[in-house]
């Protein structure tokens, strides 16, 4: 729904200045800055979340790719010159719009994974249990994205945004409470923890333990929390 309201005014007019997402990195990075905000909202992950990871958990293209396909599609069907680098040359011979638009999916397709692939500074978990653009496929949730993104209820976290005063494990007071930790290693849920291999998001295990051991960890730092606030009252 958010991308069907968002999206299309994003679109809008998009041969005006969709060539200014090539030559103004300004104009590209304001871009991707609006559509973090959309897919924060539409994965349910946390603000801090990074836009490329975002974009591979979320299954949605960076926006300027989307918007640039707009433009050519507009200016194919009114017979108008536009030739984006780096998107392929318009075809000389007439072609059926939904074939154009299928070789365009195409290309976006490899220029992600091609961007994915060449990321470096920010989801570097999300790349180990997503190594390639577009290939998960089930839905996300506020606890699914926990994992997938680090970024969520593990100390490591916390610690780093003084929301905790350490990042070790409150259930088997590891050193470095990760997500990759909560997910693998963890003694909190173990008894119903799946195989190693079974545990990446293309498999139906991975959504099922992932949500056990976040709603877990969840439900006890709630009563944890609501302890101490009656600890305080009582003093």
């Amino acid at each position: 729904m958010l991308e069907g309201a968002i999206v299309t005014h994003w679109k809008y007019a998009s041969t005006l200045f969709s060539h200014s997402l090539l030559t103004k990195n300004e104009n590209r990075a304001l871009m991707r800055k609006a559509h973090r905000l959309l897919l924060i909202r539409s994965t349910r992950s946390y603000r801090t979340a990074s836009y490329l990871p975002l974009t591979v958990i979320e299954r949605m293209p960076p926006m300027e790719y989307l918007v640039h396909t707009r433009a050519i599609m507009y200016t194919y069907k009114n017979d108008i010159p536009f030739n984006p680098h780096p998107f392929p040359p318009l075809p000389c011979t007439p072609v059926k719009p939904k074939t154009l638009l299928l070789t365009l999916n195409k290309h976006i397709l490899k220029l992600w994974r091609k961007e994915w692939e060449e990321h470096t500074t920010t989801g570097q978990w999300t790349m180990q249990l997503i190594p390639e653009a577009d290939a998960h496929s089930f839905p996300t949730t506020f606890w699914t994205t926990q994992i997938l993104t680090v970024h969520g209820l593990f100390r490591a976290y916390l610690y780093k945004f003084h929301r905790s005063n350490t990042p070790a494990c409150p259930h088997c007071q590891h050193p470095n409470d990760t997500a990759e930790h909560a997910l693998k290693y963890c003694t909190l849920d173990a008894g119903k923890r799946p195989p190693l291999d079974q545990l990446m998001p293309t498999n139906p295990q991975f959504r099922y333990f992932s949500t056990l051991v976040m709603r877990s960890r969840w439900q006890i730092e709630k009563e944890n929390h609501n302890l101490e606030q009656a600890n305080k009252l009582a003093e």
